[in-house]
């Protein structure tokens, strides 16, 4: 959330389009029945603002933990259940229908949102495909009426954190630039850990290619 907030801010100065107030972002959050049942994925949706009008990386990162804390204190969300069993109910032609519907009827009642901010938890062993070793596992989301134009869903695995952004291209026509911008905002922070300048250990991290890019 705070890597960010400080690459759309760097986006938005950028574009000469930074607002006064805060981005809002929807945070998906599984959630899981009052029976403890785990069949089916249940999801819903929390919005929860981007101090992208804040300046300082270290007053960024303090107010994201802040209204994180708040959110899971808090929030209650509506189990997302409802959209599961009402299309179950239905013959599998109608489906495709009723999801739309449902969809449409769930924009209308949702709150605002600019973008999508999701964290995925993953495998943190290795994992092989014919023999071959998963280097990198990218996420590819997708960007809805309801979800706003920018979609940035961050998947762990192995012991490192992989990005993926999707994005309207009507809206974000360079999201190459976002990708870079959260580089940045990585060192911002990794700086405020070590103000002096020292070397400061850290795996080594890579960062998915723009096509037609010449070989580094």
């Amino acid at each position: 959330m705070t890597l960010a907030s400080g690459a759309l801010r760097r986006w938005l100065v950028v574009h000469d389009a930074l607002p006064a107030e805060p981005l809002i972002a929807g945070v998906p959050f599984s959630l899981r029945g009052p029976d403890g049942a785990e069949h089916g994925n249940q999801v819903t949706i929390m919005t929860v603002p981007l101090p992208t009008h804040v300046a300082e990386a270290g007053r960024r990162l303090e107010e994201v933990h802040a209204s994180m804390k708040r959110l899971k204190t808090h929030a209650d969300p509506v189990p997302a259940s409802w959209l599961r069993e009402f299309t179950e109910s239905l013959p599998a032609a109608l489906t495709g229908l009723a999801d739309r519907a449902a969809f449409a009827l769930l924009g209308q009642a949702a709150p605002p949102m600019n973008l999508i901010v999701s964290n995925v938890p993953g495998p943190q062993v290795p994992l092989f495909v014919t023999g071959a070793r998963l280097l990198a596992h990218y996420p590819v989301s997708v960007v809805t009426g309801v979800s706003g134009g920018l979609n940035i869903t961050v998947f762990s695995y192995d012991g490192r954190l992989d990005i993926g952004i999707v994005a309207c291209r009507d809206m974000v026509p360079d999201v190459w630039a976002i990708a870079g911008y959260l580089k940045e905002a990585l060192e911002e922070l990794m700086a405020l850990l070590d103000p002096a300048g020292s070397p400061v250990p850290a795996r080594p991290t890579t960062w998915p290619v723009p096509p037609g890019s010449p070989p580094a």
